[in-house]
C-alpha cells in the first residue's frame, strides 16, 4: 500500500483538541467562506518537503513535520479559496499528504513543480536581476 493511501482520519485525542481550539481560533479570525468574498493567502511553510508519517514526531526524527503539523496546516489553508504555499521542496510528500486531507486530488490536479521554477536572484543592491526563469 503506497504512502498515499495510508492518509490518517482519526486523530489522537490530544490532536482532536488541539484542531478544536485552532478551528475556535481561525472562526475569529479568517471571515467564512461566501459568495460575496474570495479568500486568498500566501504562507511560507518553511522547508515544505518531507514528512515523519507518526503522529508525533520524536526528538531524532527528521523532519520534524509530522501527521499533527499537517492537520493543523490543512485545517487553516481549507478556510481559503486560493493558497500559494512557498519554500515547496523537490520531496512533495508533504504537499501531496496535504491534498489528500483536503480531499483535492483528482485526475485534472496541477501544481508548478519547484524544480521547474527559477527564482529570481538579485544582487546586494537589488539593481540587477540575474535570472528570470519564467
Amino acid at each position: 500500500m503506497g504512502f498515499m493511501m495510508l492518509i490518517v482520519t482519526t486523530p489522537p485525542a490530544v490532536v482532536a483538541e488541539d484542531l478544536l481550539r485552532l478551528r475556535t481560533a481561525l472562526d475569529g479570525t479568517v471571515p467564512g467562506k461566501e459568495d460575496s468574498n474570495l479568500l486568498v493567502a500566501t504562507w511560507n511553510v518553511r522547508a515544505f518537503g518531507d514528512l515523519t508519517k507518526e503522529w508525533k514526531a520524536g526528538p531524532k526524527d527528521s523532519p520534524k513535520r509530522d501527521f499533527h503539523a499537517m492537520a493543523c496546516i490543512a485545517e487553516i489553508v481549507s478556510r481559503f479559496d486560493i493558497l500559494a504555499l512557498q519554500e515547496v521542496r523537490r520531496n512533495t510528500t508533504a504537499l501531496q499528504y496535504l491534498l489528500g486531507l483536503l480531499g483535492l486530488l483528482g485526475p485534472s490536479w496541477r501544481w508548478p513543480r519547484p524544480h521547474l521554477l527559477r527564482v529570481s536572484a538579485w544582487s546586494a543592491d537589488r539593481t540587477q536581476e540575474r535570472s528570470a526563469g519564467w
